[in-house]
């Protein structure tokens, strides 16, 4: 059975609050993809963590004020956050994130002009993703992002090997553990 799709209504609040998965984002005026610059931030701060969901077109407070945007618009801000997703390194699966527009209700009416924008982003299998342009690595605190400095990442890439070599280890003591139990 497929998931209800969510419904935004201008004015209200949703219930969700922003917190370690979920990042609220108010963009006013026209050409809001231009205004979206940030969202590699966002992108590989949570596929360094748990993954998570930004929310375009809902303040802070968690109040729907929606992104005004033609068909258009919309068109062009897939293609923009597909870049931005191609500028991420190591390069990622692109079905770790999704990106989806959401109409906004005024009054019980759909809006065609106004919508919600999501993004959604799993979390990566690499020990790091960073930003290419600026080399920038970001993790997701419980509300913001952090920008990880060298010893955060190589302290990660090192426990990354680590816990490939346990893996590793693990693995050869189940196949001698296995040709024993068959001799």
């Amino acid at each position: 059975m497929a998931e209800e799709p969510p419904t935004f209504r201008l004015g209200e609040q949703v219930e969700r609050e922003e917190d370690y998965e979920c990042e609220f984002k108010a963009i006013t005026g026209h050409k809001p993809f231009n205004r979206i610059k940030d969202v590699s931030e966002y992108i590989t701060a949570f596929l360094n963590s748990e993954g998570g969901t930004i929310y375009f077109g809902i303040e802070n407070n968690g109040i729907v004020s929606g992104l005004l945007m033609s068909r258009k618009d919309r068109d062009e801000t897939r293609t923009f956050i597909d870049h931005k997703v191609q500028e991420i390194d190591p390069s990622i699966d692109p079905s770790l994130v999704r990106v989806e527009f959401f109409p906004v209700y005024d009054k019980g009416q759909r809006r065609d002009d106004l919508c919600v924008l999501i993004v959604s982003v799993e979390r990566g299998s690499e020990p790091v993703y960073y930003e290419r342009q600026g080399v920038k690595a970001w993790v997701r605190l419980s509300g913001s992002n952090h920008c990880l400095n060298a010893s955060q990442i190589e302290e990660r890439l090192a426990r990354h090997q680590r816990l490939q070599l346990l893996g590793k280890v693990d693995e050869e003591t189940k196949e001698k553990a296995k040709s024993e139990w068959q001799a």
